[in-house]
C-alpha cells in the first residue's frame, strides 16, 4: 500500500505543501487541505483516492471563495478567474469552478454587461464610448461589450444624457467667450464618452 513519506512546506508559498508518496513527489496542495484530510508522514493511502480527495476539497474551497467574491459584487469571468488565482488554487480547479458557476448562471458576462450599460446610462448619463471602456475594465470581452452596446443602442437617450451633462457643466463655466465655453463643453462631453455628432447637437441645444 502506498505511503505518505513526507509533507514539506513549499519554498515560494508557505500556504502550500508538497506531498511525497513512497519517497517521490506526488502533489502540491493547500496546507489547510492537508490538515483537513489529516495527512501525515506514515499514513497509507492509494494515490488515486488521495488525488480525488484533494481535488474535491480544492473545488469546494475554491467555489466557496468564488461565492464570497460574487456576493460582494457581480464579476466577469475574467476578473473572477484573476481574483481566485490570488488564493493559490490550481488553474484546472479554477476552470472547473468557473464552468460550474456559468452553468448555474452565477457568472454571465452578457447579463453583467447589460446591467453595467443600463446603470452607466441611466444613473451616470455616460456616453457609449466611456461605457465601452468601463466594460473592458470590468473584464468584459471586447466583442461582448460591443455586441451588448449595439443591442441596447438608443441615440435619443444618448443625446438626452449629453444635454443633461452639458446643462450641468455650463452653469459652472465663468467664461463669457462663446468659443471657450463651446470648447470646455466639448471636452467635458468627449470625456464622458459621447460621439462628435452627439456632442455638437447637445452643445448647440444648450448654448441656444
Amino acid at each position: 500500500m502506498p505511503k505518505i513519506t513526507d509533507i514539506k512546506d513549499a519554498i515560494k508559498n508557505n500556504e502550500r505543501v508538497h506531498i511525497y508518496i513512497d519517497g517521490e513527489y506526488f502533489k502540491t496542495t493547500l496546507k489547510e487541505i492537508s490538515f483537513g484530510l489529516n495527512l501525515y508522514p506514515g499514513k497509507t493511502i492509494e494515490k488515486s483516492i488521495l488525488d480525488e480527495m484533494i481535488v474535491k476539497e480544492d473545488i469546494i474551497k475554491c467555489k466557496n471563495k468564488a461565492f464570497q467574491i460574487i456576493n460582494g459584487a457581480p464579476q466577469s469571468e475574467k476578473n473572477l478567474r484573476y481574483k481566485l488565482s490570488k488564493y493559490d488554487f490550481d488553474d484546472n480547479i479554477i476552470e472547473k469552478v468557473l464552468v460550474d458557476l456559468s452553468e448555474y448562471n452565477l457568472i454571465n458576462d452578457e447579463k453583467l454587461a447589460e446591467s453595467i450599460i443600463k446603470d452607466k446610462r441611466n444613473l451616470k448619463h455616460f456616453g457609449s464610448k466611456k461605457i465601452y471602456y468601463d466594460l473592458l475594465k470590468k473584464g468584459i470581452d471586447k466583442e461582448v461589450a460591443k455586441e451588448e452596446l449595439n443591442k441596447l443602442e438608443d441615440r435619443d437617450l444618448e443625446l438626452e444624457n449629453a444635454i443633461k451633462l452639458a446643462q450641468k457643466k455650463i452653469r459652472l463655466i465663468k467664461d463669457e467667450d462663446k468659443r471657450k465655453v463651446y470648447g470646455k463643453l466639448a471636452n467635458h462631453l468627449s470625456y464622458k464618452g459621447f460621439e462628435y455628432d452627439i456632442v455638437k447637437k447637445a452643445i448647440d441645444k444648450v448654448m441656444k
